[in-house]
């Protein structure tokens, strides 16, 4: 997908795949009775998902993204309208570092941010008003000990809307997620349902 200067259009092409995406979530949209879109991506599919909320936040309800950041540049982001957001890293993802990356980390040499920028940037979105830490889970089987997962949600956000950051403590880049990580997602996304 062409996400993100930091990732990941390496032929340079410069496809406009927010226009591609949109475009099939509005053909679906207009042809079947569809009230909630969520887009769920992985590395360079969550820098897509990123992108998407930045773009079309007129037709995603929310976006759960595992081990991509959302833009450095503040401006190269406005979404819409607010759009519940769900951040997922691993802290030792030597592909896309959870600290995010410098200009001399990425491919294209440009920077991204960090985990905990990209979540602070979607609780200013949403206008969300501050942050705590949540309940930690157990959803990553390839570390060691109990309730590796971190959360921490955003708290004052408008009804209906959320925004939280789950961090994967010793987890890398492809997470071995244990049977409760599925059901634990969709869970997150149906709770943040538009009305």
């Amino acid at each position: 997908w062409n996400a993100d200067p930091a990732c990941c259009d390496f032929d340079n092409t410069g496809v406009d795949d927010v226009a591609y995406l949109g475009g099939l979530i509005d053909d679906v949209v207009a042809a079947w009775p569809v009230d909630q879109v969520y887009v769920v991506g992985h590395s360079n599919g969550a820098f897509m998902g990123y992108r998407m909320a930045c773009e079309r936040a007129d037709v995603i309800t929310a976006s759960a993204l595992l081990a991509g950041n959302t833009t450095r540049s503040i401006a190269d982001c406005a979404p819409a309208e607010p759009t519940s957001m769900l951040v997922m890293h691993g802290d030792v993802d030597a592909v896309v570092p959870y600290d995010g990356m410098a200009p001399t980390d990425s491919p294209l040499e440009l920077a991204s941010a960090g985990a905990v920028e990209s979540a602070a940037r979607w609780r200013d979105y949403d206008t969300c008003s501050g942050s705590m830490p949540g309940a930690a889970m157990e959803l990553e089987k390839s570390t060691p000990g109990d309730n590796e997962t971190l959360v921490e949600t955003a708290t004052g956000c408008p009804d209906g809307l959320g925004v939280e950051l789950w961090t994967h403590q010793g987890a890398g880049h492809l997470p071995a997620y244990n049977n409760t990580f599925g059901p634990t997602l969709w869970a997150w996304l149906q709770d943040h349902a538009r009305p």
